[in-house]
């Protein structure tokens, strides 16, 4: 049985056409996937974890503006054809994957039409993602932008608990760390959600929803391939 959605949809030719020469691998939390601009010859398709999306500046700052789990693949560059990647991509979570070499991606999206439409949908997805996460730094508070990365980091990890830093949910959200702070300390005080030495614990997902901005919402009726596919 496959954990990824998307090798789970796949015909069973497909599949074996994709995975040939492909190995499951184990991802630890924090290693990076793909530096920025950096040429990694390989595709990831998560069975497990959470991994973010971070867009950078010159002058080193960054923001996290999608996160993958199982739902997805890693590597959305190597599909239009270039060798870097424009975002860095770090585990967020540990977890597994599917690592596939671009010359076996490239040749089963040669001899796969099921397979193109079905990146090429999940593309579209964390395109929609990236568009959703732009527009909210500009509108929403870091209260309501937390609340919101912490409800799809619960969403993709499949669970209520989940290990993360305050440096690491700064990063995502592009401020320093003491608003991430004082954001994740008011959501606590109002029983919403626990944190201690690295693991956080969502209680109330109601109630984070609640405060969170519209963006959640909408993201969640496109979080997959599934919504960019015709019926």
């Amino acid at each position: 049985m496959y954990r990824n959605k998307l090798i789970a949809k796949l015909r069973s030719e497909d599949r074996e056409l994709l995975l040939a020469e492909g190995e499951e691998v184990d991802l630890e939390r924090g290693q990076v996937l793909y530096g920025l601009e950096e040429k990694r010859a390989w595709a990831f398709f998560p069975s497990a974890g959470v991994f973010c999306l971070l867009a950078g500046t010159g002058s080193g700052a960054e923001l996290g503006v999608a996160l993958v789990g199982r739902e997805g693949m890693l590597g959305m560059h190597l599909l239009l054809g270039a060798q870097d990647s424009a975002m860095r991509v770090f585990v967020q979570t540990g977890g597994r994957a599917w690592r596939v070499g671009v010359a076996s991606l490239n040749a089963a999206l040669d001899n796969s039409t099921g397979l193109k439409t079905l990146l090429l949908a999940q593309s579209c997805a964390v395109v929609n993602q990236i568009a959703s996460s732009s527009a909210c730094v500009l509108r929403h508070t870091v209260a309501c932008r937390l609340a919101r990365w912490l409800l799809v980091s619960r969403d993709l990890a499949e669970a209520d608990s989940f290990s993360v830093t305050h440096e690491v949910l700064a990063r995502m959200l592009g401020v320093y760390r003491e608003r991430v702070t004082g954001a994740a300390s008011q959501l606590q005080r109002s029983g919403l959600i626990y944190y201690s030495r690295g693991l956080l614990s969502v209680l109330d997902a109601a109630g984070l929803r609640a405060v969170c901005c519209e963006c959640y919402a909408a993201s969640c009726k496109r979080a997959s391939a599934a919504a960019y596919l015709q019926p």
